[in-house]
C-alpha cells in the first residue's frame, strides 16, 4: 500500500458518512407533503460534492511532502462536508415536518460550513505554494464563498433560488466538465 492509498483510507470512510447521511435524508427531502425545492436542489448539490472531492484528490497521488498539517487540511474537507450535510438534512430527517422552516433555520450554519468548505482548498493550495485560485476550481470556490456569505446573510427565497441554481451551474461548469476526460472504449 502506497502513502496515498494509506490516506485516502481515512478520506474516503469520512465521505462514505457524508454520502450516507444525504442519502438517508433524500426520501425525507423528496416527500410532496413537505417539499422545499431550495432544499431538495442543495441535498442533489450537496451529494455531487463528495464525488468532486474524491475526483480532485487524484492530483495529489504524487505530492512528496504529505504530513499531519496536509493530511489534516485534506481530512477536514469531508468532515466539514459531513456536518454540512448534518445541518440540511437533519440526524432524524423522518422528524421533520417542514423543510422550508429547517432549511432557514440552518441556513447559517449550512453556508457557514460552505465557506469553510472553500477555505480548505485555498489554504491547501497556499500551503504547497500554489496560486490558491488558479483554475477553474480556484475560482469555484471564490465564487462559492461570495454566495455563502450572501446565503449567510439574508433569508430571502428568491436570493435563495438564485444561489441553488448558481452553486449547480458552478460544479458543473467548475469541477464536472473540466473533469470529464472522456476515454476511448477498448
Amino acid at each position: 500500500m502506497t502513502f496515498f492509498e494509506y490516506i485516502t483510507v481515512a478520506i474516503s470512510i469520512v465521505l462514505a458518512l457524508a454520502v450516507a447521511r444525504t442519502v438517508d435524508g433524500v426520501r425525507s427531502a423528496f416527500s410532496k407533503d413537505r417539499l422545499y425545492w431550495v432544499h431538495a436542489a442543495w441535498v442533489v448539490v450537496k451529494l455531487t460534492n463528495p464525488i468532486t472531492f474524491w475526483w480532485s484528490t487524484w492530483r495529489y497521488r504524487e505530492l512528496a511532502t504529505w504530513d499531519i498539517l496536509s493530511f489534516t487540511l485534506v481530512l477536514a474537507w469531508p468532515v466539514v462536508l459531513y456536518l454540512q450535510v448534518t445541518s440540511l438534512v437533519s440526524r432524524q430527517p423522518e422528524l421533520v415536518t417542514d423543510w422550508r422552516a429547517h432549511f432557514y433555520a440552518q441556513r447559517r450554519w449550512f453556508f457557514g460550513a460552505n465557506i469553510v468548505l472553500n477555505l480548505l482548498p485555498i489554504g491547501y493550495r497556499l500551503l504547497l505554494g500554489l496560486d490558491p485560485v488558479a483554475g477553474p476550481s480556484g475560482i469555484a470556490n471564490v465564487v462559492f464563498i461570495a454566495y455563502s456569505i450572501l446565503g449567510f446573510a439574508t433569508d430571502n427565497e428568491k436570493a435563495h433560488g438564485f444561489i441553488v441554481a448558481t452553486a449547480a451551474i458552478t460544479i458543473l461548469l467548475g469541477f464536472w466538465i473540466p473533469g470529464f476526460t472522456p476515454r476511448p472504449l477498448p
